[in-house]
């Protein structure tokens, strides 16, 4: 599957979960674009792939097709995709009530963990591994303030 494929596939599926986990109408876009857009002031969701990892060897078999009367060689190689979601979302330190990037970032691992989301994925050939930790890195944003960039 190539990466824009797999970055549609997720993305939709993650949209799709998105009401049932409390954030609905969070945008996801993909991070690292190669034109600078600038960040979404809403609560945003960015995702990219972090790199890929060759599962096992090549699987390579023959099988005689009849209708085209030859021999078909198909050589097939697994991957290991990592992609990371980092959530971008300004508090206001006097609403209680705010969901935070943290909060966001919790909400879409369960969504990428929800039954539903791991049988649409499984119909598109992705299956999910793992989902690690979520990380707080913190950060100084254009405004001068402090923020926290979970991912």
């Amino acid at each position: 599957m190539l990466d824009n494929e797999l970055i549609i596939a997720i993305r939709a599926a993650m949209l799709a979960g998105e009401t049932a986990a409390g954030i609905a109408g969070t945008p996801i876009k993909q991070a690292f674009q190669p034109v600078q857009q600038g960040a979404n002031n809403a609560p945003s969701a960015y995702m990219h792939i972090i790199g890929h990892q060759r599962i096992g060897s090549v699987l390579r078999s023959n099988e005689w097709n009849q209708l085209l009367e030859k021999m078909v060689h198909t050589e097939i190689q697994q991957y290991a995709t990592t992609v990371q979601f980092t959530i971008l979302a300004s508090q206001d330190p006097a609403s209680t009530t705010g969901k935070t990037a943290g909060d966001i970032a919790n909400l879409m691992a369960y969504i990428l963990q929800n039954e539903v989301t791991l049988e649409t994925l499984r119909e598109d050939g992705i299956g999910i591994q793992r989902i690690t930790e979520v990380r707080n890195p913190p950060f100084t944003d254009d405004r001068g303030q402090n923020e926290f960039s979970p991912n």
